[in-house]
């Protein structure tokens, strides 16, 4: 038990919610468990706030420090849109031209508001994002598309560093906070379906688990921010990881050509990708004629094919340069073979 990380409430600052009380109340709350759970054992560790919007976390620490209290590590939650929550966003309000539900980058500037915000004030305890996503709302189809899983790949790849641990919430569509939905595929949280079939954001994740553990810095000549590539190295390959995220509309889709130069002597291995008909389980539910329920059989042959696949679109490679194409919104991802393996 000394390994678990105790969490004292849910969004307290969202009222009528989950919590009827006042921020002092709050406190009052976070004081009394503090001091119960320490009293038991004083290495227990015990975080919140674990608001939503990444709110109250510097009044916790000014009353953990003036109480005697104070948190051992520190949790909160964002949504890419709420940005378009009506009222001010602290530790950081953004401009008017990056609130909105389609704005492509508050979540992860408000995430790198936080880490300056705890840093200024020298906190060296661990911070954890462990309910963030693209949207909030409970039913969401935008959230079972390629966008979502380049969403994903687009924040990891922007402040992953920034925080301690990364929570995308969630899992699965088995959830029952705002009603339990029962179709095959009805815009839930979760990663995976209620058959457990693996949606497009769920291989975003799979892709990234495939990422080295060097970073290499990506020289591009696209300044545009939500369209990007992680690279990395490990002994003997490496991996470029490119994600084209546009948050206006799943329904139009464009092609990309990606050129990648290459180490001298490497050779391009598989190529992974996630669009509109690579690696989404909701494209061959559609084929099926898209039924809210499944039946047994529909069901295993989703499942059959529901693996994360190498793509058989062709790599073209020439003068230590690799070219292929990818959709936008969407991911792709080239695993490059090095000549010799890295010491």
């Amino acid at each position: 038990m000394r390994n678990w990380p105790f969490e004292v409430w849910n969004e307290p600052n969202l009222h009528g919610w989950f919590w009827g009380g006042t921020q002092e109340d709050f406190h009052r709350l976070w004081q009394s468990t503090y001091r119960a759970i320490k009293s038991v054992d004083a290495s227990l560790r015990v975080g919140g706030p674990s608001t939503a919007r990444a709110e109250w976390m510097e009044d916790l620490l000014e009353f953990g420090a003036a109480h005697d209290c104070s948190p051992d590590y520190l949790i909160t939650h964002v949504y890419n849109n709420d940005s378009a929550v009506d009222h001010p966003l602290a530790p950081f309000d953004p401009t008017a031209t990056k609130r909105g539900s389609n704005s492509p980058t508050f979540a992860m500037d408000l995430m790198r508001g936080v880490r300056a915000m705890l840093d200024r004030r020298g906190f060296k305890g661990e911070l954890h994002w462990n309910e963030w996503g693209r949207s909030f709302h409970a039913v969401d189809h935008h959230r079972e598309q390629p966008s979502e899983a380049a969403f994903i790949a687009h924040l990891l790849g922007e402040v992953s560093q920034e925080a301690d641990a990364f929570s995308y919430w969630c899992l699965s569509d088995i959830y029952d906070q705002v009603g339990y939905g029962r179709e095959a595929f009805f815009g839930g949280y979760g990663l995976l379906s209620l058959q457990g079939l693996r949606k497009p954001a769920y291989h975003a994740f799979e892709l990234l688990s495939m990422l080295g553990t060097e970073r290499v810095t990506v020289k591009r000549s696209d300044t545009e921010p939500a369209c990007n590539a992680i690279a990395t190295l490990s002994k003997d390959r490496a991996h470029v990881l490119v994600f084209a995220y546009d948050p206006s509309d799943d329904t139009t889709r464009s092609s990309i050509n990606v050129t990648l130069g290459l180490p001298q002597g490497a050779t391009a291995g598989r190529l992974f990708r996630i669009d509109s008909t690579e690696n989404n389980v909701i494209a061959r539910w559609r084929d099926l004629g898209s039924p809210a329920y499944l039946s047994r059989e529909q069901t295993r042959e989703l499942a059959a094919s529901n693996a994360l696949a190498a793509s058989s679109t062709s790599v073209a490679l020439e003068n230590n340069t690799a070219r292929f194409t990818m959709e936008c919104p969407g991911i792709a991802m080239l695993e490059v073979l090095l000549p010799s393996p890295r010491a």
